[in-house]
C-alpha cells in the first residue's frame, strides 16, 4: 500500500471517527439532562478552554496563539465566530434536552448547503446547476415541515445559519481548527466561569438533583467537545474537501436515528417528505463534486505515476 493511500485511509478514519462522535454527541447532553442547558453550555466552554490550554500550553503554541490577540482584524473575527459558536452550542443542546433532536439534525442536514450557498453570494464562488437544484429541494422541504408544523423550524435554521456563519467567519478568520476554537474559548471562558458562580450561588444550577455518575460526565465536556474537532482537523488535512463534504452526513443521519430509535422522538409522513427533499438535495449536489473529485485524483495519480 502507498504512501499516500495510507495518509488517505488516516484521513477516512480521523473524518469518520469525527462525524460519528458528533452524531452519538445527544447521549452525552441527555445524561447531563439534570443541569439547565445554559449550565450545560458553560460546561463545555470552560473546560474544553482547560483542556485545549493544556495542549497549546505543552505543545508551546499557547503564547504564540495569544499573540494573534494583538491583531485587531483577527480579535473582531475571533469574536464574532465565538457568539456564533456559543449560539450554536446552546441551541443544539437545548434542543437535545427538550425532545427537538430529530429537527436538529434536520439542520445539520441542511447547514453544508447554506455553507455554499454562503461562498456563492459573498465570495462569488461559481454557481452550478446542482448547487440551485439542491437549494430549491431543501426550500421545498422547509417549505413542508413549516406548512405542517403551522411554524417555522427555527430550531433546524438556527443551527443550520448559525454554524455556516461560523463556518464562513473561520474562513475569513485563516486560523487552523485547534487555534481558533482555543481562542474561541479563551475568550468565552471568563463570562462562562462568572455565570457557574453566578448559578451556583443562586441555586441555578440544576432542574433536579444530578447523580455522582452525572457529575463526574459534566467534568468530561471539554474533552468531549474537543476530541471531534480535533479529528476533523487531521481529516481536513489529508482528505479532498469532496470527500470530506461526502461523509459529514453520516453525523446528522446517526443524530436522527438517535432521536428515533433511542429516545422515541415522533418521525411522522411530514419528517419523511421533509428528509427526502433534503436527502434529493444532498445527492444533486455532492455525487457530482464527489465524482469531480475523484477524477481529478485519478488524474493526479496517473501523472504522478508517468
Amino acid at each position: 500500500m502507498g504512501g499516500e493511500q495510507q495518509v488517505h485511509i488516516k484521513g477516512v478514519i480521523g473524518g469518520l471517527g469525527a462525524y460519528i462522535l458528533w452524531g452519538v454527541l445527544p447521549i452525552y447532553w441527555k445524561l447531563l439532562s439534570a443541569f439547565k442547558p445554559e449550565v450545560i453550555l458553560t460546561f463545555r466552554i470552560v473546560h474544553a478552554c482547560v483542556f485545549l490550554g493544556l495542549i497549546a500550553l505543552f505543545s508551546k503554541k499557547l503564547l504564540p496563539m495569544l499573540v494573534i490577540f494583538k491583531d485587531k482584524k483577527k480579535l473582531l473575527l475571533v469574536s464574532t465566530s465565538s457568539i456564533l459558536i456559543t449560539l450554536n452550542w446552546f441551541v443544539y443542546i437545548w434542543s437535545v434536552n427538550h425532545a427537538y433532536i430529530v429537527e436538529a439534525s434536520l439542520g445539520y442536514f441542511i447547514n453544508p448547503l447554506i455553507s455554499v450557498a454562503f461562498g456563492v453570494f459573498f465570495l462569488k464562488e461559481r454557481v452550478t446547476r446542482s448547487l440551485i437544484g439542491s437549494i430549491f429541494f431543501i426550500l421545498i422541504g422547509v417549505g413542508i415541515m413549516t406548512i405542517s408544523y403551522g411554524q417555522i423550524p427555527w430550531i433546524a435554521l438556527i443551527l443550520a445559519f448559525s454554524f455556516a456563519s461560523y463556518g464562513f467567519v473561520k474562513k475569513l478568520t485563516k486560523l487552523d481548527g485547534q487555534t481558533g476554537l482555543t481562542l474561541e474559548t479563551i475568550l468565552l471562558a471568563l463570562p462562562a466561569a462568572g455565570y457557574l458562580i453566578y448559578a451556583s450561588l443562586t441555586t441555578g444550577l440544576t432542574v433536579r438533583t444530578p447523580t455522582a455518575g452525572t457529575l463526574v460526565l459534566s467534568l468530561l465536556a471539554g474533552i468531549i467537545t474537543a476530541i471531534p474537532l480535533l479529528l476533523f482537523g487531521y481529516a481536513a488535512q489529508k482528505l479532498s474537501l469532496g470527500m470530506l463534504g461526502f461523509i459529514q452526513y453520516i453525523s446528522p443521519t446517526i443524530q436522527l436515528a438517535v432521536g428515533v430509535l433511542i429516545y422515541g422522538e415522533s418521525f411522522t409522513t411530514r419528517h419523511i417528505v421533509t428528509f427526502s427533499c433534503i436527502w434529493i438535495g444532498i445527492i444533486i449536489y455532492s455525487v457530482p463534486q464527489f465524482i469531480a473529485q475523484h477524477k481529478l485524483n485519478m488524474s493526479k495519480s496517473v501523472i504522478d505515476r508517468a
